[in-house]
């Protein structure tokens, strides 16, 4: 497996899937830093090191 550039030891990323449909609002742990803001994904802080992040819709 390749490391990612971007990831962050200790981090995490819950991605909810339902059978029915595609979500893209999941979370993010990220143990240091605050997450960057993209073209295609934003972030919102929930508590502690959690942020709610929702990526772009392909649909």
């Amino acid at each position: 497996m390749e490391k990612n550039a971007e990831d962050v030891p200790g981090s995490a990323c819950l991605i909810g899937k339902e059978w029915a449909f595609y979500s893209n609002t999941n979370f993010v742990l990220l143990p240091k830093g605050e997450p960057e803001e993209t073209a295609d994904d934003t972030y919102r802080h929930v508590t502690g090191h959690w942020y709610g992040w929702r990526g772009w819709d392909p649909l």
